[in-house]
């Protein structure tokens, strides 16, 4: 986990996540072909193995269509656990929450979770070992260059430029960005505030400075509004600007909406 975390915005990324490779080294491992493909991250990176001999026999268009579900039980308990959603006041509590959680969603070696779904709970179990094995060395969890790669410069820019643009302050911007080891440059919203992406999202400026705006306003209530650059960040320095100073802590998001109506 690496966090840019200033006085003012919030930005939380991570890397390497051992269910959500996990889960996708079994779906390549295996060739399943769910449907909706086109809305799921494309395939791992760096030569996935076939392990099918491991399990023979096995049904693979049944396994993909409980795949598939079994991916969006994943995905919300991920982005629940990034969105900080199991602090709670006594820390023994949330570890024991967050833990039964996950035990929902993946419990190797047995895989009782997936007891509904036999054809894919028989494919876990046999290649739950090699799946973890891959997040942990092959993953980005173990590639320090690409996790330094956080331009911090580019989340102060995009920060400004949408405080600015939006009459915000810098507190009420908050982004979580999960980056998974898939190929091509792939990104979803599940939540409001959080991002999923491939790696080559992150390591292009370009294409994380526009999905880094679009988490910060997903998690504003403004989904699909682009903010109107009257100032870019450079303006901004140069102009001297105090933030403190020109933003009233009275100004709320509701008269941003309001804005927004009006034009």
């Amino acid at each position: 986990m690496r966090r840019v975390d200033t006085d003012s915005w919030r930005l939380s990324t991570s890397f390497g996540n051992s269910t959500l490779h996990a889960a996708l080294f079994i779906r390549d491992a295996f060739h399943l072909k769910p449907e909706h493909e086109s809305s799921l991250p494309p395939r791992l990176t760096g030569g996935v193995p076939n392990v099918s001999a491991l399990v023979p026999g096995f049904d693979p268009f049944e396994a993909a269509l409980q795949w598939a579900s079994w991916w969006e039980r994943v995905v919300t308990y991920e982005a629940a656990v990034a969105l900080g959603e199991f602090r709670g006041s006594d820390d023994g509590d949330s570890l024991g929450d967050m833990a039964a959680a996950r035990a929902r969603v993946f419990d190797p070696p047995n895989f009782l979770s997936m007891s509904d779904a036999p054809s894919l709970r028989s494919l876990a179990q046999g290649a739950h070992r090699e799946a973890l094995r891959w997040s942990k060395y092959r993953s980005s969890r173990s590639n320090p260059a690409l996790q330094r790669g956080t331009r911090d410069s580019v989340v102060t820019r995009v920060a400004w430029e949408t405080c600015v643009a939006l009459h915000v302050k810098p507190s009420q911007l908050s982004a979580t960005v999960i980056v998974l080891d898939v190929e091509g440059s792939w990104r979803s919203f599940p939540r409001a505030g959080l991002l999923l992406c491939s790696a080559n999202v992150f390591r292009k400026e370009p294409l994380f400075e526009k999905y880094l705006r679009e988490t910060f306003l997903e998690n504003l209530g403004l989904r699909d509004t682009e903010p109107a650059r009257e100032w870019s960040y450079d303006d901004i320095m140069a102009d001297g600007f105090d933030f403190n100073a020109d933003f009233d802590e009275s100004d709320t998001l509701r008269d941003v909406h309001q804005s927004h109506d009006l034009d």
